[in-house]
């Protein structure tokens, strides 16, 4: 793909195919042309993106490569109950994204510890935690105070979630790291 320029091409219609006032532009010529049109341009059917140019010295793909590092990570808890268990360290299921693994830590009867592990590292990203619930009954599911989360590690976080309620909190954390650059 790729064999010549647009400014090429131009050069080349103009020379094989001009006025033919005398009949001399030959089928030859014209298949030049077109055999340097059809060379020189992407082909939804046959071409892929990831080896195209997408400047003189990078294709697409390893343009993406290079930017990978800025696009946010994403990753999600499974659902638990932040106090309704009676103690000690529980395995949270259901993890994804970036999330490899969780666990849970009731530190009494208001508070628990979530211990999130990470399968890619997050140093030197922002970090935040958002709280979510597939229940229907948002009000018997909003007495979650607001996640306090320390990094532990590249790969670890811990979150804090204080519940004022005696109702079943049954919620995930998701977490979102992402580049901040200015």
């Amino acid at each position: 793909m790729a064999k010549v320029s647009r400014s090429q091409e131009r050069t080349i219609a103009d020379q094989q195919i001009y006025d033919n006032n005398a009949k001399e532009v030959t089928p030859e010529m014209v298949k030049l042309v077109l055999d340097a049109l059809i060379d020189s341009n992407y082909n939804l059917v046959d071409d892929t993106l990831k080896s195209l140019k997408y400047d003189s010295s990078q294709t697409l793909e390893q343009k993406f490569n290079d930017v990978s590092d800025v696009l946010p990570l994403w990753g999600a808890t499974g659902a638990f109950d932040v106090v309704g268990n009676t103690g000690g360290t529980i395995p949270i299921s259901g993890s994804q994204g970036i999330v490899s693994s969780a666990s849970h830590t009731r530190v009494n009867n208001n508070n628990a510890y979530i211990t999130i592990n990470f399968n890619k590292s997050i140093a030197s990203r922002k970090i935040t935690v958002g709280v979510f619930t597939n229940s229907t009954n948002t009000d018997g599911n909003n007495d979650i105070l607001t996640p306090v989360t320390r990094v532990v590690s590249s790969t670890q976080i811990t979150v804090a979630l204080r519940e004022d309620s005696s109702d079943v909190q049954q919620v995930r954390l998701e977490v979102m790291a992402f580049t901040y650059t200015t």
